[in-house]
């Protein structure tokens, strides 16, 4: 069994609030759909700092919210490919080889070709980047439907960061293991 931790941030203008939706935490501007999409990387700190100043600069407060997740066994893989497809309960964007990048583009190509006329991205990283509910089409099809969450960069969370954002949109809420707000006696639902 393996235990990840994401984090997402609340905000609210008056008194703390006592629940929480995991749905409403600021995370990208428009992400999936069918998910929930929290901050990946703790590193992200010039980030976070960034989001503390603007919100305190609109009169609002930030709670941070913790989440556990158990994704079963993850499986051990630098840069899956292809052929790993079948095991994935976790698909990195920046991190699979050319063949399964190709395939999911195949997928994520015809999406867009379908869609309102919008411009159309060959590289998954950049079409998700722009158009992030295509995660929610891809995870439908079955050779995608078991992946249980997916690490990608959003096109702009606070302008001009220095490194890449990246987030985490997990897909099903039944490998929550616990969502709590941290030093707040505030609720999360989920």
């Amino acid at each position: 069994m393996s235990i990840s931790t994401l984090s997402g941030y609340y905000s609210y203008r008056h008194r703390v609030p006592a629940r929480v939706k995991l749905k409403s935490i600021i995370t990208s501007p428009a992400p999936p759909r069918s998910g929930i999409t929290l901050g990946c990387l703790e590193t992200q700190r010039a980030l976070i700092s960034r989001v503390y100043r603007r919100e305190q600069a609109k009169g609002r407060q930030l709670v941070r919210i913790e989440v556990k997740l158990e994704l079963g066994e993850m499986q051990n893989l630098a840069r899956p490919d292809l052929s790993d497809l079948p095991h994935l309960t976790l698909l990195h964007l920046a991190f699979i080889k050319k063949r399964l990048r190709e395939s999911i583009a195949d997928y994520l190509i015809a999406y867009q070709r379908g869609g309102r006329g919008k411009q159309v991205y060959a590289d998954p990283r950049e079409a998700v980047k722009y158009q992030p509910g295509l995660l929610d089409k891809l995870l439908r099809e079955p050779a995608f439907s078991h992946v249980r969450m997916v690490i990608w960069q959003p096109e702009s969370v606070e302008g001009d960061m220095p490194g890449p954002i990246q987030v985490a949109t997990l897909f099903n809420t039944r490998h929550i293991v616990s969502a709590t707000a941290v030093n707040r006696k505030t609720k999360v639902v989920y």
